[in-house]
């Protein structure tokens, strides 16, 4: 009885029924790295207003959907003692882009001056 219960609430479970709307979501790489530009913008040891939090909360969006995807130019692979048969490689990313720093000042004096 209890089987076909739990059988019955997984099978109705949206995951089981749409897997593939979950699909995407089988690492943490894309939060990680939100969460690592939220902790550049919002430093922890310090105490924001409401109003400079959010500012900075939506400089932090803007950074992160501006870089989030940027290429790298080469893969640099390490020999380490503690670990001699890891191969996996790290990154070389190109310099992160400040465009939406124009864009935001041009707003804010457009909006001034119209």
């Amino acid at each position: 009885m209890a089987e076909k219960m739990l059988l019955r609430v997984i099978t109705n479970s949206a995951v089981y029924k749409h897997p593939e709307n979950y699909v995407l979501a089988r690492n943490t790489y894309y939060v990680e790295s939100f969460n690592n530009t939220m902790n550049i913008f919002q430093d922890k040891r310090i105490s924001f207003s409401d109003s400079q939090y959010l500012a900075r909360s939506q400089l932090a969006v803007c950074h992160w959907n501006e870089n989030v995807d940027r290429p790298f130019t080469s893969v640099w692979n390490p020999r380490r003692a503690e670990a001699p048969r890891s191969r996996k490689g790290k990154k070389n990313y190109i310099a992160p882009t400040y465009h939406y720093r124009d864009s935001t000042w041009k707003r804010f004096i457009n909006n001034i001056f119209q």
